[in-house]
Formats: C-alpha cells, sequence, structure tokens
C-alpha cells in the first residue's frame, strides 16, 4: 500500500477498502494533528478532531473524491473542524454569559441544584422516550453542537430530515416541559 498514489488508495477507499483506508490515515494524520494541536494548543481536542474527520471520511468514503492528493481535502476538514470548535466553545461561553446575567444568584444554591437534576433527569428520559434515530439526532444538536448541516452530513441525511426530527424533538420536550417555568430558556440554550 505505502507505493500505491493517493488516487489509488481512494479507489480502494471508495469500494471499501480497510488497507487503503488505513493507509491514507498514516500518510496524514500526523500532519492533520500538528496543524489542529498548533491551532488548539490542547493535545486531547486535537486528537479527538483528527479521529472525528477520519471517522467522517469513513463513513462516506463511497462519496469521496480527489484530484491528485488527499492534502487540500483534509487542510479544508481541518480548517472547518477547527472553526466548529471554537463555534462550540463560544456558543458554551454565550450561555455561561446569559446564565449568570439572567440568574438571581450565579451560584447554585442546595435547592437550585436538585432542581438543575432533577430537569437534566427529566430531560434524559424524555429523550429516551423518543426514536433511536431522533434521539442520535438531538444528541449531536444538543450534546456536541452539531449544526444541522453537520449532523445531515455526518448520518447521510437530509437537512429536512434532520429538521424534522429536532421538530418531533422539541415537541416532544415542550409537552412534558411545558409547566416548568425554564421550558424557553432551556430551548434557547438547547438551540432548537
Amino acid at each position: 500500500m505505502k507505493h500505491k498514489s493517493d488516487i489509488d488508495l481512494m479507489k480502494g477507499l471508495n469500494e471499501g477498502c480497510e488497507k487503503s483506508f488505513e493507509e491514507i490515515y498514516q500518510r496524514y494524520w500526523l500532519s492533520m494533528y500538528n496543524t489542529v494541536l498548533k491551532r488548539t494548543q490542547d493535545r486531547d481536542i486535537a486528537e479527538e478532531i483528527v479521529q472525528s474527520i477520519f471517522l467522517k471520511v469513513w463513513f462516506r468514503r463511497a462519496q469521496i473524491t480527489i484530484e491528485k492528493t488527499f492534502a487540500p481535502y483534509f487542510a479544508t476538514a481541518v480548517k472547518y473542524q477547527v472553526i466548529n470548535y471554537y463555534d462550540k466553545i463560544k456558543h458554551r461561553q454565550n450561555y455561561l454569559t446569559w446564565l449568570t446575567n439572567n440568574s438571581r444568584d450565579a451560584h447554585y444554591n442546595i435547592e437550585e441544584y436538585l432542581n438543575h437534576r432533577a430537569l437534566e433527569e427529566l430531560i434524559e428520559k424524555t429523550v429516551q422516550l423518543l426514536p433511536e434515530r431522533c434521539q442520535i439526532v438531538f444528541r449531536l444538536r444538543v450534546n456536541d453542537g452539531f449544526s444541522q448541516r453537520e449532523i445531515a452530513e455526518e448520518l447521510v441525511i437530509s437537512e429536512k430530515t434532520v429538521e424534522a426530527h429536532l421538530s418531533k424533538a422539541r415537541k416532544h420536550l415542550r409537552k412534558v416541559l411545558i409547566g416548568s417555568g425554564v421550558l424557553e430558556s432551556l430551548l434557547i440554550f438547547l438551540k432548537l
């Protein structure tokens, strides 16, 4: 495999050849890792981002095309994954700022903490009642901060299907949380 060109490896990858995928991984992972590490200054995040890119490559193996080499393909993937990483951080920081500004006391007292835990448990039980695919879409959106486009790409489904799953999750959560008094702030946080 080491003597094969990237074009030959792409053809093997398109056909599902694990050896081709492994060779592509061996050729590019270190340079991708070093690029991400420079931008994030965090080894764990760099590993996570590179692994995520290769996971997506494997899931989309049949659709991947390159002109000569994987280098531009991976450079673009790294660029967008790093941007997404910083967007997620910004989203979390915005929420924390909102929470601090809209809370009479930024520190939880015991009662608030218990209410928060009860709400988390209620949400988790509610999400578990959703169909499996809907749960996956919901968790990618809320837990991982994926955009609808990213979820569609990750699961190889249309953005309309992602939108339908999120709408179903939203309606289901509203039904359960309607009397909780935190519905609107929760939906803002969840970006649903």
